[in-house]
């Protein structure tokens, strides 16, 4: 019985047809190497015929095979987000609903309401506020409207005179 047998790479060798002296006389007497020999040729005669039948296949072949690899490429690393998306949804959620019950349980009661009287707001106090923000300058980013409403002769005279407080800041301008 031999204790020592030949390494992948020197079978690989003997299978291609090489012929090593030391490898050739070891495949004499190894019944076990001659085995994986054998495999190794009848893998080899294999892959011969697979490079042969691919190398006759037509380009449009190839483009399915490409295609169906890059699908499935796309495919796993789409489940791949997605198996992360929903654990940090999932994760969220919970934070969420947890503040939510935090938040709820420290919330102290409201101050009654009834002690206090309802404070008044006269409509005329009401309406000088209104026009007072109106006649401000318009915002920055509200000038270019305001030029266009300048040129195009301004809001309508004829209106109410709700607008006349917007016909004035207009025409400030």
């Amino acid at each position: 019985m031999i204790s020592i047998h030949l390494s992948d790479e020197e079978l690989t060798i003997a299978a291609a047809g090489e012929r090593v002296p030391r490898t050739a006389h070891h495949l004499q007497i190894c019944a076990d190497c001659q085995q994986h020999i054998e495999i190794y040729r009848e893998r080899m005669a294999s892959l011969r015929q697979d490079v042969c039948y691919s190398a006759a296949r037509s380009a449009i072949d190839w483009g399915r095979q490409s295609r169906a690899i890059h699908q499935g490429i796309l495919a796993a690393q789409i489940q791949k987000i997605h198996g992360r998306n929903t654990g940090f949804v999932l994760a969220a959620s919970a934070l969420a609903l947890l503040l939510i019950f935090v938040f709820m349980g420290f919330r102290s009661a409201p101050p009654p309401s009834a002690n206090r009287p309802p404070a008044a707001i006269s409509d005329t106090a009401l309406l000088n506020d209104v026009e007072a923000q109106l006649d401000e300058d318009l915002p920055e980013a509200l000038q270019p409207a305001g030029l266009l409403v300048n040129e195009m002769g301004g809001i309508d005279s004829t209106a109410s005179s709700h607008n006349d407080s917007h016909t004035r800041m207009r025409n400030a301008q």
